[in-house]
């Protein structure tokens, strides 16, 4: 509780310091209540501003708030897994969950919006390596860093850091796993941090906690998730394939990440280049916003649509004519096209250094001229 000077009488001030000074000699005690109500603190980093937190039982800067209230109502809804529990709120906080481990193990989960661009996708994940004790990356340390990853609001970033140095406290520091996807006016931060072995074995229900999350319109009061929008997920290897294409010669084929279709590394094993396959429902945020992201992801500025439409290039193949953007940066270079079909958007990417991208453009033309629909 906070007085005023000067609303306190003389009187007023005597009997108030005479209180506080009788409490001195009281015995203080503290109680723990049962280990099933406990909610596990979140790391002493905010885990997106880069704003320290305050200690357990201080007052939260953005919330106003004790730390120790109850748990907020996540804002957004989508598949959460059982395991994830109800973490502390706070204003800046639109959903926050905590995982309790083996022994002392915490992750803390988080999803924070903040408006325009947010300080720029570069030096937000550059403020998590340092959280994490790994040093910052240009633009082309980046893009090799990182992924794509798909979202019922389009494309984003996925980075997983894992510290170079031990934690202070391992059960519940060490590693962070996060998604950033800007938008026109805003940018969202999912973010999972704490215990190396334990993000390991959440990763997989955080990322598809990201791919079917979207903002809830209003408080209900019934807690189940709406009906998640519907997502991109690879095909089990017994499906037929939705799209084929030939594999260029050279080019090695590896495990779908994230919500890839499909992946294959190219170019040297020392310096491969990367070709990814990726489907999404919609117009996936639209074509503007996805070249100016790929461009941004090596460092380069953003266009307008008329510069745009006067550099696409048309690759015709069975399954229709696609369109092809070369985003072509200082070391980092991307070609990537797209296609629209029965209301999905299929994005075909080339990435990786310089040297390597002109090298495979040629086959990366071939396969993309390759893709075909098959019929039903």
């Amino acid at each position: 509780m906070k007085l005023s000077r000067a609303l306190l009488s003389p009187c007023t001030a005597l009997l108030f310091f005479s209180l506080t000074s009788c409490d001195r000699d009281r015995e203080v005690k503290v109680y723990k209540v049962a280990k099933e109500a406990d909610v596990p603190a979140p790391p002493a980093a905010d885990p997106h501003a880069g704003i320290p937190m305050p200690a357990p039982g201080d007052p939260d800067p953005h919330a106003g708030l004790p730390m120790g209230g109850a748990p907020r109502r996540p804002g957004v809804t989508g598949e959460v897994p059982d395991s994830w529990k109800p973490g502390r709120g706070s204003s800046m906080r639109l959903a926050s969950y905590v995982v309790q481990g083996d022994g002392e193990a915490i992750a803390d989960i988080s999803l924070i919006i903040l408006g325009g661009g947010a300080g720029g996708l570069l030096d937000n994940v550059n403020r998590w390596r340092t959280q994490v004790h790994l040093p910052a990356v240009d633009a082309s340390g980046l893009a090799a860093s990182s992924e794509e990853f798909l979202t019922p609001l389009g494309p984003g970033t996925l980075v997983d850091l894992q510290g170079s140095e031990p934690a202070d406290d391992p059960a519940k520091d060490g590693r962070i796993i996060g998604v950033l996807i800007p938008l026109a006016k805003e940018m969202w931060f999912y973010k999972m941090r704490g215990n190396p072995e334990l993000l390991e074995r959440e990763k997989e229900g955080f990322l598809r906690w990201v791919a079917t999350a979207r903002k809830a319109e209003a408080p209900a009061a019934d807690p189940t998730p709406d009906p998640a929008p519907p997502v991109s997920v690879p095909p089990s290897p017994q499906d037929p394939k939705e799209l084929t294409w030939n594999v260029p010669d050279g080019w090695r084929e590896g495990p779908a990440k994230s919500m890839r279709i499909a992946s294959f590394s190219v170019g040297p094993d020392e310096t491969p280049g990367d070709v990814s396959v990726i489907k999404l429902g919609g117009a996936a945020g639209g074509a503007l916003a996805n070249v100016n992201r790929w461009r941004g992801q090596i460092g380069l500025p953003p266009i307008t649509a008329e510069v745009l439409a006067s550099s696409v290039m048309d690759v015709e193949s069975p399954a229709g004519t696609i369109d092809l953007v070369d985003c072509a940066g200082s070391d980092q270079r991307t070609l990537a096209g797209w296609l629209a079909h029965e209301g999905n958007t299929w994005f075909f990417k080339l990435s990786g250094p310089s040297a390597v991208v002109e090298a495979e453009q040629a086959r990366f033309k071939t396969f993309l001229a390759s893709l075909d629909f098959p019929a039903k």
